[in-house]
This record gives structure tokens, C-alpha cells and sequence, in this order.
């Protein structure tokens, strides 16, 4: 869990983040100079469901918010609106794997509609299926939300 503590007029915001071989990747967001956050925030409360909407997409049940089907693993830290600017991913779910691919930093640009860039420093990154959906359960236990 982590607690984006009110700093420069911002709100605060606490978020669980998604730990990689024992490290956070918020430490790859924030070295890049992005103020992004997970979309599994705990404070403020959530709108109801969003919190197991985002469950969803990343489990990959729910089709990405971002454009192209893409999934959003990190958003504005201010309003979750994706147009402010995202990291998404490419998420394929096969028989014994999760993947997330192809990291991008996307945002709505008034004349230009969605734009953005890759972010080749970010690792692809592989998950044992059973083990990814198990800590998705978790995620939603700590929320204390009930799921199917």
C-alpha cells in the first residue's frame, strides 16, 4: 500500500501499487518524472464498483479502458481520468500466463485526440496465471470487497 501524500496542492492519495520481484513499480513511474497512480485507490473511497472494475480489467475479465483496448495500470493521481495521461498496457492471457507488453504513456491532446509514447524502459513482464489471479483476490480482500 502506498500513501501519495498530499504535496505542491495535490490530494492525497492512498493506492496499492504492483510489486515486481520484490520493487514496487511506482519507483519506475516516479523516476520518469510521472505523477501517476494505481487505479486501486482506497482513499478517497472509490465510486462504487470501480475499485472491482479495475480488478476486472487487469484479470483481463473486462476489456481495457485505454484506447485500442489497452489497459490502464497507472493513471492521474488527481482524478483517474485517463485523457490526463496514463500507462497502459498491452495484457494477453493465455492457458499459464499473464503478460503486460508494450508500455506506453498515453493523454487526449485537445487537437490531436490520444497520443503519447513508448516507454521501452518499463519491462515486459510474465505472471503464473494462478498466482496473478490469487494476488488479484487479495487486492480485493484488502479493499474488503467480496468477488466471485
Amino acid at each position: 500500500m502506498r500513501d501519495d501524500a498530499s504535496t505542491k496542492g495535490r490530494s492525497r492519495r492512498v493506492f496499492l501499487d504492483f510489486v515486481v520481484d520484490g520493487r514496487p513499480l511506482y519507483r519506475l513511474v516516479r523516476a520518469r518524472g510521472l505523477d501517476h497512480i494505481t487505479g486501486l485507490w482506497l482513499e478517497p473511497t472509490p465510486a462504487p464498483g470501480e475499485f472491482w472494475r479495475q480488478v476486472e480489467m487487469l484479470r483481463g475479465r473486462l476489456p481495457g479502458d485505454a484506447p485500442g483496448g489497452r489497459v490502464a495500470v497507472y493513471g492521474c493521481a488527481e482524478c483517474g481520468d485517463l485523457a490526463c495521461g496514463a500507462l497502459t498496457v498491452d495484457l494477453q492471457s493465455t492457458g499459464e500466463s499473464v503478460q503486460w507488453s508494450h508500455w506506453r504513456h498515453e493523454y487526449e491532446d485537445v487537437d490531436r485526440g490520444w497520443t503519447g509514447s513508448d516507454l521501452p524502459e518499463f519491462p515486459e513482464l510474465s505472471f503464473d496465471r494462478v498466482a496473478y489471479g490469487e494476488a488479484l483476490d487479495d487486492t480485493l480482500r484488502q479493499a474488503g470487497h467480496s468477488f466471485n
